[in-house]
């Protein structure tokens, strides 16, 4: 189970690092931070991940009106997996069984699948 345990070392890691990027925008004004969206100049039928960070940005400090409607789906895909990933960081090796593992991976598929499908336009 260490295996395991550095894996979702590495996914608590990236979603810490997801969040603060994130945080980090909402909290300045330059643009140097910014990335340049590829979806720049496409009709919204071609780029449905279009204003993801914004969104992100705007539930990270408390708004509700949203560009995207799959945005919701998507941030809480997101803070399942950072607080999922951080409680199993927590938990004591002895605790750890095939079970814990197998219900952890499904239930983070099923969110996956969710959260992102919809961009792929197959819902």
């Amino acid at each position: 189970m260490t295996n395991y345990r550095i894996i979702n070392g590495i996914f608590f890691s990236l979603m810490l690092c997801l969040f603060g990027y994130v945080f980090l925008l909402t909290t300045t004004t330059s643009t140097a931070l910014s990335i340049r969206s590829a979806c720049e100049g496409l009709p919204e039928a071609l780029c449905r991940s279009r204003g993801l960070t914004r969104d992100f940005m705007a539930l990270l400090s408390g708004k509700k009106e949203l560009i995207n409607p799959y945005s919701y789906s998507i941030f809480f895909f997101f803070v399942y997996t950072g607080v999922s990933r951080g409680i199993l960081l927590l938990l004591p090796s002895s605790l750890y069984s095939k079970k814990i593992v197998i219900i952890d991976i499904v239930i983070l598929c099923l969110f996956f699948l969710y959260a992102f499908l919809p961009l792929l336009g197959l819902t």
